[in-house]
């Protein structure tokens, strides 16, 4: 059996799997309280987004 080159290992489909969104190589980072996040996140949550999109969606569009 052959090796694969990078990630996965020597099985058909084995190894992490792609996200199916590429380009996403940059990193925002802010500081919030915990009570911040808290809120945010169950915003997001109510939403039916991750946080990241939440935030995302909400900065674009505001």
């Amino acid at each position: 059996m052959e090796k694969k080159q990078g990630r996965g290992g020597f099985r058909e489909g084995s190894g992490r799997k792609t996200t199916g969104e590429r380009g996403k190589t940059s990193n925002i980072s802010f500081r919030i309280s915990p009570e911040e996040k808290a809120a945010i996140d169950a915003k997001a949550k109510a939403a039916g987004k991750s946080t990241s999109r939440f935030m995302i969606d909400l900065a674009l569009n505001a």
